[in-house]
């Protein structure tokens, strides 16, 4: 079964290592996990949701983005 992942970190020495850590896991589990978009920008997790009509999947959403951003709990970025 293949496992979209999509993470949204501002800090990108996090972000890093979200990624790499779904990589190991990935690389010694027999699913299939894969990280479809990891970003610094929510906006561009909606968009990819939305315009690949995208069901599912396990998000990795920051709690806070910095000013000027949404944050993870404020928006549902998944209909």
């Amino acid at each position: 079964m293949f496992h979209r992942i999509f993470i949204c970190e501002d800090d990108p020495i996090q972000l890093l290592s979200l990624k790499q850590y779904v990589a190991n896991y990935s690389a010694f589990h027999e699913r299939d996990f894969s990280v479809s978009l990891a970003t610094q920008m929510p906006e561009e997790i909606q968009k990819f949701v939305e315009t690949f009509a995208v069901k599912g999947g396990i998000y990795f959403l920051d709690i806070d983005l910095g000013v000027g951003h949404i944050n993870g709990l404020d928006r549902k970025v998944v209909s």
